[in-house]
């Protein structure tokens, strides 16, 4: 029998069925040997006795599913265990599973909408859109937004598309969904928030005129799914990562679980998996060394425009994703000194999962560059959004380096700078995108392009003449762009426009009046509707203004 309640449970108010994580107790010893006391997963149908479903939450006004799941005392047979009696105690393996998959995917599968919408609706925004005559797309903080939200955009829709392949193949990384979760959710937040940024007033004045209101509103929501990304980032991905991932210390931390009648296998083993920690620790310092070194040398020597070349750019960015990789082997070796107190360390391990999370999506959009070099421009916003990750990874080792804790953390600090950085500032080449990368790449994203065309690819355009603010932006873009490089030629050449050249531009005006418009409501609440309502900051004012006046005659006179 089981008691419990449950708040925040996805698609509890919908489910037909639930997972329920439970503590198996067994006094009386009825499994008789056969499963294990512990945690235990048990699936009961939504019309199982005593379950309580149904009563739901409001995330932010967002239409997601989200509710409770109650039940006291409930009666929960041995055939409900997931996996029957013989899987009693394993319930712990299966949800790591499960989540692994469903944070991996649907999580950062939000964030990726966010990008296409964002770079496709408000990259069209800010080309039709003018202030002071120009569009606003020419200006240099626009560009620079533009920029960052289309290079985030890559990065997300990478990371997706690598995390997709991977739960395709059967596997269920627990690091790398946490990886996933976190970085991709951020990236998310920022390009909303900056197409917030540039949209202005459009983008806070509610209505159907307002296609990025409702997504900024919700964007919490996937923030804070399974804890929110501050646990995310500053516990789950190095903390469970530092073991599972090191090809030595899992099998000698096994070694030491070991019977009585295996213990002097188990010494062996212990023995054996020290000596090739130690050896991977001194191999993983001198890889450092040596390609931290190498990889500054090609950066300091490598043109800005290098990247046009994309075999160039894939070998280039390789190298220095491998140098980075080396750096951040030496940094979790060197993490092992602080034991036990690692854990309590969540600045350190926070600062290693924005490495980490750096490196893999670097690869992941190295990757996916190698698959789609055909799209005219991915070459540029792939090398701005390189350039960002690199950025990342370097700074992040570098305030881990220097804020190093423990005992020892002076020791390995220093031993750090010397492996990562061996040559100091010299040894950390990389920058922020130069300026002239930046506005290619706001461009790119917003005039009409094959990179746009990616980006828009799966955004829901309606049909012609429906009332739909986004297709109409993405609609609007080619005949905005084509009437302002008329009227540029008109005054290079300073003459009259044709009169197909005056249709469409006069076109593109009546286009550009009718998008930044926004809604106007003449009353919000019923009560503002009913008859002789007076709003109460205006009630009294016809009378004061009266009094005013008289008293200004009578001066007056």
């Amino acid at each position: 029998r089981a008691s419990f309640k449950k708040r925040y449970i996805t698609l509890a108010p919908v489910a037909g069925v639930v997972g329920l994580g439970l503590n198996l107790s067994d006094p009386e010893g009825l499994l008789d040997s056969k499963g294990e006391e512990g945690f235990t997963v048990a699936l009961l149908e939504r019309d199982h006795p005593g379950l309580r479903m149904g009563p739901r939450h409001m995330p932010l006004n967002a239409a997601f599913m989200n509710g409770t799941v109650e039940g006291e005392d409930v009666w929960i047979p041995m055939s409900m265990i997931l996996g029957g009696q013989d899987r009693c105690g394993y319930g712990w393996h299966m949800f790591v599973e499960c989540l692994a998959e469903g944070r991996g995917v649907s999580l950062p599968a939000g964030s990726i909408g966010a990008a296409r919408s964002v770079v496709s609706g408000v990259g069209a925004y800010t080309r039709i859109r003018k202030q002071f005559r120009v569009p606003i797309a020419e200006f240099g903080g626009i560009q620079e937004a533009m920029s960052l939200s289309a290079s985030d955009g890559l990065i997300t829709i990478a990371g997706g598309d690598l995390m997709n392949s991977i739960v395709d193949n059967h596997e269920a990384p627990m690091v790398i969904s946490s990886v996933m979760k976190q970085n991709c959710t951020e990236r998310g937040r920022r390009i909303i928030e900056r197409g917030m940024d540039i949209a202005a007033g459009s983008a806070i004045c509610r209505g159907d005129n307002n296609y990025i209101g409702n997504a900024y509103m919700s964007l919490p929501i996937a923030i804070t799914v399974e804890g929110a990304n501050i646990m995310t980032r500053s516990f789950q991905i190095i903390g469970q990562g530092l073991t599972r991932c090191h090809p030595h210390m899992l099998e000698l931390m096994t070694s030491l679980q070991a019977s009585q009648s295996d213990e002097k296998e188990a010494v062996r083993i212990f023995v054996r998996q020290a000596y090739r920690i130690v050896g991977h620790a001194l191999e993983n310092f001198g890889a450092s060394i040596t390609r931290g070194i190498a990889s500054t040398v090609a950066t300091k020597i490598r043109s800005k425009t290098a990247y046009q070349n994309g075999d160039k750019l894939l070998d280039y960015h390789e190298k220095q994703l491998l140098r980075l990789s080396a750096n951040f082997a030496l940094t979790a070796d060197l993490c092992f000194s602080l034991a036990g107190q690692l854990k309590f360390e969540e600045l350190l391990m926070g600062r290693l999962a924005d490495a980490l999370g750096a490196i893999f999506l670097g690869y992941a959009t190295l990757h996916h560059y190698s698959r789609h070099r055909g799209v005219e421009g991915l070459e540029a916003l792939t090398e701005h959004a390189m350039l960002r990750l690199e950025k990342e990874a370097q700074d992040a080792l570098k305030e881990a380096s220097d804020n190093f804790p423990g005992i020892l953390g002076g020791v390995a600090g220093t031993v750090m700078k010397i492996g990562c950085f061996p040559l100091g500032n010299v040894t950390r080449p990389y920058n922020e995108p130069p300026d002239s990368l930046t506005k290619e790449v706001a461009k790119l994203v917003t005039t009409p392009s094959e990179l746009r065309d990616f980006f828009q690819q799966n955004v829901y355009v309606a049909p012609e003449g429906t009332m739909h603010q986004m297709s109409d932006l993405i609609r609007s873009l080619p005949i905005c762009v084509e009437a302002d490089k008329i009227a540029s030629l008109l005054r290079i050449e300073k003459r009259q426009p044709t009169a197909d050249e005056a249709t469409l531009i006069a076109k593109a005006d009546a286009v550009r009046d009718v998008l930044i418009q926004v809604n106007v409501f003449d009353t919000l609440t019923t009560e503002e509707g009913a008859e002789g309502y007076v709003r109460p900051a205006l009630e009294g004012t016809s009378e004061r203004l009266s009094a005013l006046e008289r008293k200004r005659f009578e001066q007056v006179a």
